[in-house]
């Protein structure tokens, strides 16, 4: 069974939501071998990980709590009302602002800290980012990174040409012509 490991352990949900522990900031590396990455443990703390089963295998799963508080992918996918989740029913946010001034983060800082739990917490910008990858996997994401960027060409020709027939002027393709011609070489 593989599972994750961390250098000390997490605060357990019932610390965190009694405020009965601080939990690190810092960025110390978790290894999780499920998903193949390396997550910060302060990461981990703030999104509440726990470790859940799956096939056999432990992997570590993130909880919006009152603390941080975002709509996971997981989350039901009806119709929210507004303010329902996010920075503004993150406790995290008001625990920053009672400090005294001096102590406090810049607002450019709580607008970046109210944006990453709006974005629903990403861990990385790019899923290259923190990953625990052999060589092998790192080509074959490569190959399907490749192959992603020419289904994205591909798709934005099409628009364009949509984009295109939907003029009143327009000249259907003839299909017996190369793409993006529209009309037989002049001779």
């Amino acid at each position: 069974m593989k599972r994750a490991t961390a250098s000390a352990p997490l605060p357990s949900k019932a610390e965190m939501a009694a405020g009965e522990t601080a939990f690190s900031l810092l960025g110390t590396s978790v290894t999780e071998d499920l998903a193949k990455r390396q997550w910060s443990a302060s990461y981990l703390a703030l999104v509440q990980a726990a470790e859940r089963g799956l096939e056999g295998n432990i992997y570590l799963a993130g909880t919006a709590t009152p603390l941080v508080n975002w709509v996971s992918a997981q989350s039901e996918p009806g119709m929210l009302p507004p303010y329902a989740a996010g920075s503004t029913k993150s406790r995290l946010l008001s625990l920053l602002t009672e400090h005294p001034p001096e102590d406090r983060l810049a607002p450019d800082e709580m607008e970046k800290l109210a944006c990453w739990i709006d974005l629903l917490v990403p861990f990385c910008g790019d899923y290259l980012e923190g990953n625990h990858w052999t060589l092998d996997e790192r080509q074959k994401y490569g190959q399907f990174r490749a192959k992603r960027r020419r289904m994205e060409e591909l798709e934005r020709r099409n628009i364009a040409e949509w984009i295109n027939l939907q003029k009143p002027e327009a000249v259907a393709p003839d299909p017996k012509l190369p793409r993006n011609a529209t009309s037989a070489p002049r001779e």
